[in-house]
């Protein structure tokens, strides 16, 4: 019989530090680091992902941002704080983790090459300041 120990990665600390919420104003760079590092992106959330970048590439584009809204639901514990506070720090090229912008290290999470290309085609052609609203 196997101990607890072995249901975990043997690459993390499980003694470590869990943040019980994702906090927008956390962008200290080593906490940023271990956030996105353990960010695991699911087939849904990626959909999700592609579907709203595609939506504000298209509607930047063709002059359709005088207001910008995006609404973001789910059950509580579902990743929505996580979703939107990532997101956002990509699309924002201060944003950044020992030199890197943010916007690779979220990519390197993601799974579906077009999905990383298109993320980084609209943070490149629309490089945008996001202010959080917690």
């Amino acid at each position: 019989m196997g101990t607890i120990r072995d249901l975990f990665s043997q690459t993390r600390k499980i003694d470590r530090r869990i943040e019980k919420v994702i906090d927008y104003r956390a962008t200290d760079e080593a906490r940023l680091d271990l956030e996105i590092s353990e960010y695991e992106v699911t087939t849904s959330v990626e959909r999700g992902m592609r579907r709203l970048v595609e939506a504000f590439d298209e509607g930047v584009r063709r002059g359709d941002v005088t207001e910008i809204g995006v609404w973001v639901s789910g059950f509580y514990g579902s990743g929505k704080s996580s979703f939107t506070k990532y997101l956002g720090f990509a699309l924002d090229p201060a944003i950044q983790i020992d030199g890197t912008r943010f916007l690779k290290h979220l990519q390197d999470r993601l799974n579906k090459s077009p999905t990383k290309a298109m993320l980084a085609t609209v943070a490149q052609r629309f490089p945008a300041a996001v202010v959080m609203l917690d």
